[in-house]
């Protein structure tokens, strides 16, 4: 008999990627063996068969597939699923799981499915596969929650802890309080299912356990669990996606309230499913009151599958839920909903891919309560129904599989009606097995596995649950290409840059007394944290010179203090990304503030040394910025004079403002709100002297919305305007107008420069000049009003080492981002516009004073 996956094996697991040992019996030859090719790199292994020969396996397997890091393992045929097997059949992992632990240290995945699991076994899991991430046990038994306690107190790395149709083996009033064994202090889990478990529980630990998993999004729960304390668990975890509701009983149908109590029992739930707006999955309602039914409505639009085939609710019921549900895409249910009911599925969801109607009566002469016609006519297609299925069986039979195959093989939807005799179960695998062994270039398999939609909704802590959604945001520019990573207490950050020109004379030096510029704890005015953000060139310079190969910088992290961020760990804090980072993924990095970070523009400044020296070599090309206002001291228009200003002036003190009458104001309005544990914001601004004509490009891509784009990119940034920005519109064409004329060598030039040397969103050869505003430092040590991540409002007084004002250390970051414009955009011209010229009259060659030309003899 060959057995096919069943629907609780996880999507990661879809595939035999590793040996399948057959079974033995007594006198035939020792089980076939197929191994494929690239055995060293398999990280997967599938074992088909549990009855084996312990020897060859200690052996002969750790030697063939010395890095597996994940093993399934399947004990007794499937047929043991209807009584079938004796009930004591062997199928122990015990030999294989004290094989396996010797030389898989490290495994980190364990499926194990139809085996006779004892406590004894999860010990051994516990404690000799410490760095275990996913453990699903699926149809199994033997084991009890002491078992569960010792998995939960062991494996402090679990994600993934799955228990489907599992038996546990409990003796009566040895119950062990499992819930409560996890890490206190905060757990990795992604996903946790123990529907299948019945009886005492402590509420208060799961409770307090979802609480501190952050990253949790598939939950199935207790079967005794009330709605009430489900109500609790979802305003825990707003950020789950799947959802396995338990019991879904109303507190006056388990006694423990009044009867007229539904209403707001219905409308506490609404509430909670309404804040649970990324739930694309329900299942669970095992001991469902309908009056319940209409707190799901505000997730049934967003639901790509919904299992009732534990609930019992007739036509009526199902209308309100399954007409809200066009998305849906898998629906299990009970025949109670008769052919009304599939009447209305077809017609509601018609993305729908499979279907499943279970019998409420399983015995083999109950007579079923949807029709053979009503089968028909849905297999065919019913209603509005996109595409029909074929039949592929009977409908009366014990089980039917009702297979879907589309023109030119762009879709593949099923649906199944399980009967569960048994009698014709063999028939009905044979039939599997066939369907299964088509042709794989038959309809059904013209695509990409990976775009099948017929596949099972991953589990949350599988390869591909994680890798479904890419990271974005982390690289700039299109020519000069710089990605930046890290956090600020990760084990460091940096960047790679990318599309640098070779033969640069670049040293580690050179990008240093840039980071110095920007490192925390230079002075006083400065976040304390001390820092020395020495940074470590990795690859693309050699002997002092770029290579033209990407560029790894690396400036590790030696001062973080975690335990400065508790509080922040509940409490969102005001204005920070905490909250919107937390309402996108779902999880947020609370010490430091993960990638909103200041620390995370290392990456930036150190590429934009690179830039500031090319583009300096390149066309004499010289970017400053200082520091022209912090909070109500402004530095008045015309006291620095930003065609001569020096870098010697800028850094001449702490705040970096050239003049040092308002430098000094500013350093005492700082020093006025630090001893207050407040903050303020401020204004840099920044020139650009020697800038080549025609950088940028019309329309979208425009130097001055590039610009913008950079500066917005920083941290705390809240305004950009360049050139006279918004006193611009105080001003009359007349007196905003830049009048041309030619100087003394020929040279095109304005008398003004309100334009800010960008006219029409191309570079005009003038000085460049814009201004950033940048608010006030969101974490501060004064009492503020916020909520925590389950909405109870509350008090925070922030702790941690902070800037009182940004603007002094925003100085070198606005640099490196204006340079990194610059250098993006010198490189797109060059590319497009200094290869052919058109005008060479008007048409400078960009080239360095010192250098000359580094373009072709005649175009120099």
């Amino acid at each position: 008999m060959s057995e096919e996956e069943d629907d609780e094996m996880p999507a990661a697991y879809g595939e035999r990627v590793g040996p399948r040992i057959s079974g033995r019996t007594q006198g035939s030859r020792p089980p076939a063996v197929r191994i494929r090719p690239r055995a060293q790199t398999r990280r997967e292994l599938f074992i088909g068969n549990c009855y084996f020969d312990r020897v060859a396996i200690r052996t002969c397997w750790p030697q063939r597939f010395p890095h597996v890091r994940s093993l399934v393992l399947k004990g007794k045929p499937r047929f043991a699923d209807f009584n079938l097997v004796p009930f004591d059949w062997g199928a122990h992992p015990t030999p294989w799981i004290s094989a396996f632990s010797a030389s898989y240290r490290f495994l980190e995945k364990l499926f194990l499915k139809r085996m006779s699991v004892s406590n004894d076994d999860l010990n051994l899991i516990g404690c000799s596969l410490p760095g275990l991430k996913e453990l699903s046990i699926v149809n199994s038994d033997g084991f009890s929650t002491e078992g569960l306690a010792i998995i939960a107190e062991k494996c402090r790395q679990l994600r993934v802890l799955d228990l489907i149709e599992a038996y546990l083996d409990e003796v009566e009033d040895e119950w062990t309080d499992w819930v409560s064994k996890f890490p206190q202090s905060g757990t990795c889990l992604e996903s946790l299912v123990f529907e299948c478990i019945s009886g005492p529980f402590n509420f208060e630990a799961l409770e307090s356990l979802v609480a501190r998993s952050p990253n949790l999004r598939q939950l199935r729960v207790h079967q005794d669990l009330t709605a009430a304390q489900l109500q609790r668990l979802m305003a825990r975890a707003p950020q789950l996606t799947q959802l396995g509701t338990g019991s879904f009983r109303s507190m006056a149908d388990v006694g423990i309230a009044p009867v007229g109590a539904a209403d707001n029992e219905v409308e506490g739930l609404a509430s909670a499913f309404a804040s649970s707006r990324s739930i694309v999955s329900l299942s669970g309602f095992r001991d469902l009151s309908p009056e319940l039914l209409p707190a799901i409505y505000p997730v049934c639009a967003n639901l790509i599958s919904l299992n009732f085939s534990f609930a019992n609710i007739d036509t009526e019921q199902l209308r309100p839920v399954i007409l809200h549900c066009h998305n849906l895409q898998k629906f299990w249910v009970l025949d109670t909903v008769c052919d009304e009911g599939l009447q209305m599925v077809a017609s509601a969801c018609k993305d729908l891919r499979e279907l499943r109607v279970f019998p409420i009566d399983a015995r083999e002469d109950a007579e079923g309560l949807v029709s053979d016609g009503q089968a028909h006519k849905f297999s065919t297609g019913v209603g509005s129904m996109r595409k029909s299925p074929e039949v592929k069986g009977s409908w009366a039979g014990d089980a039917v599989a009702l297979t879907r195959y589309l023109s030119e093989g762009s879709d593949m939807q099923k649906i199944t009606a399980d009967h569960g005799h048994g009698d014709e179960l063999p028939l009905f695998e044979a039939f599997l097995e066939r369907l299964h062994r088509r042709s794989p270039i038959d309809a059904a398999s013209r695509r990409r596995p990976d775009l099948d939609p017929t596949a099972e909704l991953p589990s949350p802590g599988s390869a591909q649950a994680r890798t479904e959604v890419q990271a974005s945001g982390n690289i700039f520019g299109n020519y000069f290409q710089v990605a930046t990573y890290g956090e600020s207490h990760g084990g460091g950050v940096g960047c790679t840059i990318s599309g640098c020109p070779p033969r640069i004379p670049i040293s580690a030096a050179d990008m240093q007394v840039e980071l110095d510029r920007r490192r925390p704890g230079q002075s006083r005015i400065t976040t304390p944290r001390k820092e020395t953000d020495t940074c470590q060139i990795l690859s693309g310079i050699s002997e002092g010179m770029t290579t033209g190969t990407p560029i790894h910088v690396f400036v590790p992290n030696t001062d973080q203090r975690g335990h400065d961020y508790s509080e922040m760990s509940k409490a969102y804090r005001p204005s920070h990304a905490d909250a919107t980072y937390d309402f996108k993924y779902g999880l947020r990095s609370v010490q430091g503030g993960g990638r909103s970070s200041a620390r995370e523009t290392i990456g930036r400044v150190a590429a934009g040394a690179v830039a500031k020296k090319i583009l300096k070599m390149k066309s004499g090309t010289e970017i400053l910025a200082y520091v022209s206002q912090v909070h109500k001291v402004v530095l008045p228009e015309g006291v620095v004079d930003n065609e001569t200003v020096t870098y010697d002036q800028i850094e001449s003190n702490i705040v970096r403002c050239p003049d040092p009458e308002y430098a000094q104001k500013m350093i005492d309005a700082i020093d006025a709100v630090r001893i207050k544990g407040d903050s303020v914001g401020g204004v840099v601004t920044c020139i650009a002297r020697n800038v080549p004509r025609g950088l940028g490009s019309p329309v979208f891509d425009k130097l001055e919305a590039e610009l913008a784009k950079g500066m917005l990119s920083l941290p705390a940034t809240k305004g950009f305007e360049f050139g006279s920005g918004f006193a611009g519109t105080f001003l009359m064409g007349s007196e905003h107008n830049d009048e041309f004329y030619t100087d003394e060598n020929g040279n095109i030039r304005t008398r003004t420069n309100r334009s800010g040397g960008i006219q029409g969103g191309i570079s005009n050869g003038e000085t460049i000049y814009m201004r950033i505003a940048f608010k006030p430092t969101s974490t501060i040590g004064k009492k503020q009003n916020t909520v925590t991540r389950d909405r109870n409002e509350t008090e925070l007084i922030a702790r941690g080492r902070h800037d009182p004002c940004v603007v002094p250390r925003a100085v070198p970051m606005v640099e490196s981002m204006v340079a990194l414009v610059l250098m993006d955009q010198l490189m797109a011209h060059l590319a497009q516009c200094e290869m052919f010229p058109v005008n060479p009259a008007f048409q400078d060659s960009i080239s360095s004073p010192a250098n000359g030309s580094l373009l072709m003899p005649e175009h120099a």
